[in-house]
């Protein structure tokens, strides 16, 4: 189980955040609220960039607050995707199983990910060869190849057509039912409908 208990941030001027939440292993929760509610800062302090007041984040009975990002059970799709843009689509979602040179069968995972994705054709190009909503299916990529146990989606349908939105949902819920946790922050009620998530409302 994921539990989220009092963790706590503060921004200058602001009413300090507060969020206390828990998330059974391999179930869905979606996370909804406003704009400026604090969802994204939500995301940041899980996946360990940002430092909470107080409070603690436990995966299973273990805290991870003293974890570092890369150690922590976190994949993380964030708005701006990250991509590398010196390395290739297929590279770029490979960092998701390894930081080093793929060998033969990771890079097959990777290869059967983006055609999951309806991108396949795009492997070899550049990041900046692609548009908004391709690139958006690229960073998703990376983390349904995560051998990470959760993963955090911050708006991961939101520049995609509806076709595609389409394969993106089955790819979410696919690995769901797989057993991987999953975290998804979508203005889109449509989305949790489809996903069959219930929701962690923040900002009211």
């Amino acid at each position: 189980m994921l539990r989220v208990d009092q963790l706590t941030y503060t921004y200058p001027e602001y009413p300090p955040l507060v969020f206390d939440f828990s998330v059974a292993a391999g179930a869905m929760l979606g996370v909804v609220g406003p704009s400026g509610a604090g969802k994204s800062t939500l995301f940041n302090l899980l996946a360990g960039f940002l430092v909470a007041d107080s409070g603690d984040i436990r995966w299973g009975d273990q805290s991870v607050l003293a974890q570092g990002p890369s150690h922590r059970p976190f994949a993380v799709l964030f708005q701006g995707d990250n991509l590398f843009e010196h390395l290739s689509v297929l590279d770029n979602v490979g960092l998701g199983l390894s930081p080093r040179l793929l060998d033969p069968v990771q890079r097959q995972v990777c290869a059967a990910a983006l055609a999951t994705l309806d991108i396949g054709e795009l492997a070899q190009r550049l990041p900046g060869e692609l548009s908004g909503g391709q690139q958006q299916r690229v960073a998703l990529a990376r983390c349904l190849v995560s051998p990470r146990p959760v993963m955090l989606l911050d708006e991961p349908f939101s520049a995609l057509d509806p076709a595609s939105r389409e394969d993106a949902l089955a790819a979410v819920s696919q690995v769901n039912r797989q057993g991987k946790t999953v975290l998804l922050i979508t203005h889109d009620a449509a989305d949790l409908e489809r996903l069959g998530a219930p929701s962690y409302r923040i900002g009211d």
